[in-house]
C-alpha cells in the first residue's frame, strides 16, 4: 500500500513595503511584482507597454518587454504631473520596469518612448 503525501506550494514571499507607501521603490525588488497585474497594455514596433498594479502594495509601476537600445518607459498619475518615474532600455530586448507610484484613489498611465517612432505609446489611464 502507497501513501501520497501533500505539500503545499511555497508561497510568494510578502510584500516589503507598505500600501501607499511604495512610492519611488523597485517593484521586483519590494515583491509587489509577486500579485502585480496587468491593467492595460498596447502594442505597437515590436514593443509591448503594460500598465501594472499590485494590488496589496497599492501601486503602479511601467513595464516595456522588446525595448531598444534608448526606448523610455514611464509612469504618471493623472493628478499630479510630477508624480513620474521612468527608466531607460540599456539592453535590447530585456523587460524593463519603472519604480512604483502610489494608487490609490488616483489613475496611472504607462507610456513608452521609442528611439524610432515619434509618437509615444500609452495604455489607458486606469
Amino acid at each position: 500500500m502507497s501513501t501520497t503525501t501533500a505539500v503545499a506550494a511555497p508561497s510568494a514571499p510578502a510584500a516589503t513595503c507598505e500600501p501607499g507607501a511604495c512610492a519611488g521603490q523597485d517593484p521586483v525588488q519590494t515583491g509587489c511584482t509577486n500579485d502585480g497585474r496587468a491593467l492595460d497594455i498596447k502594442q505597437r514596433s515590436g514593443r509591448k507597454v503594460s500598465l501594472m498594479w499590485s494590488p496589496t502594495c497599492q501601486a503602479a509601476w511601467g513595464q516595456l518587454e522588446g525595448g531598444q537600445v534608448n526606448d523610455k518607459i514611464l509612469v504618471r498619475d493623472d493628478r499630479i504631473p510630477e508624480h513620474t518615474f521612468s527608466a531607460p532600455v540599456l539592453t535590447a530586448g530585456l523587460t524593463v520596469q519603472t519604480r512604483m507610484i502610489n494608487a490609490t484613489g488616483v489613475n496611472s498611465q504607462a507610456c513608452a518612448t521609442m528611439v524610432n517612432d515619434p509618437v509615444q505609446l500609452c495604455t489607458e489611464f486606469r
